[in-house]
């Protein structure tokens, strides 16, 4: 090389023998060399130069460095430390909702334990009320039907009219046993008159004897 290169001047750039700043020559991945680059007083390579922002990326990248005003992200996250072992270090007192809520709890477990003869009569209770629900109920005691007598029924024709309307209720309640047997749900009305199934029949039979009579 023609000059002789002994002076560091910056990173990537030398200052040579006679006081001239050069980008010294570097070799290509081929192994051929690049030449000796000057360069003036001032000069900043090319990655080093700040890539441009406007005013407003840097309004924006300033309010970021803030967690509230005049509060850095550091001191926002020192403050946040001390609070927390400030808080470890307290015993928090309860809050007078926690102690209501508390308090009826322990309310409710002294009511569960009961004596022997209130834990039998709720025993006795709770299996009437799964006779209850379990099995169909009877509404036998509540129809409103009236047993017809020679004073109600006066001739042949009302005792007919009365049977055959009869004879269609129990069909309707016939109806209503295969879809309990089927396994299908029977709503309030459905239940009522499958209850009324014994006295329909007992006054069908009453029916037929004034008939016979």
């Amino acid at each position: 090389m023609a000059s002789k290169m002994n002076g560091f001047a910056r990173q990537g750039v030398i200052r040579d023998d006679n006081g001239n700043l050069i980008i010294p020559p570097t070799q290509r991945p081929d192994g051929t060399w690049r030449k000796a680059v000057r360069v003036k007083e001032g000069y900043i390579p090319q990655e080093e130069i700040p890539l441009y922002r406007s005013a407003g990326v840097q309004i924006l990248e300033k309010k970021s460095q803030f967690v509230i005003p005049g509060l850095t992200k550091d001191d926002a996250e020192k403050l946040k430390l001390e609070r927390q072992k400030q808080s470890q270090s307290d015993t928090p007192a309860l809050n007078p909702v926690l102690k209501k809520k508390k308090s009826k709890k322990s309310k409710c477990k002294q009511t569960d334990v009961q004596s022997p003869g209130t834990s039998e009569q709720t025993e006795l209770d709770s299996t009437k009320l799964t006779k209850c629900s379990t099995t169909s109920p009877n509404y036998s005691d509540k129809v409103n039907i009236e047993i017809p007598t020679d004073a109600t029924v006066t001739n042949t024709e009302n005792i007919d009219r009365q049977l055959k309307r009869e004879h269609k209720r129990l069909l309707q309640i016939e109806e209503i046993e295969k879809k309990k047997q089927a396994g299908e749900s029977l709503n309030k009305d459905q239940l009522i008159k499958l209850g009324h199934k014994q006295a329909v029949e007992q006054l069908i039979e009453q029916l037929t004897l004034l008939k016979t009579n």
